[in-house]
């Protein structure tokens, strides 16, 4: 279902993905497995980054150096895993 992968593909991002309890995998159907990765991936080149500030931006700064450098290794292993 395209709505339950798009709240799917947001929960990811809640709190820039800084929360403990981020979801980091998605569990669907083969049967609509490449419908579903393409409304993710849909979603989040849709997701607007910048200034919490700035109205309209879903993901701010992250906390910290460790933080981000943690952000971009799970951002190449899901790349590496075709993710």
């Amino acid at each position: 279902d395209e709505k339950a992968v798009t709240r799917g593909v947001r929960h990811c991002f809640n709190n820039t993905g800084q929360s403990c309890n981020a979801p980091t995998r998605m569990l669907v159907e083969r049967s609509i497995y490449e419908q579903a990765v393409e409304t993710a991936r849909t979603v989040a080149e849709k997701t607007e980054v910048g200034p919490a500030d700035v109205e309209g931006r879903q993901i701010g700064p992250v906390v910290s150096e460790v933080q981000f450098n943690r952000i971009q290794y799970y951002i190449k292993q899901g790349i590496d895993e075709r993710a």
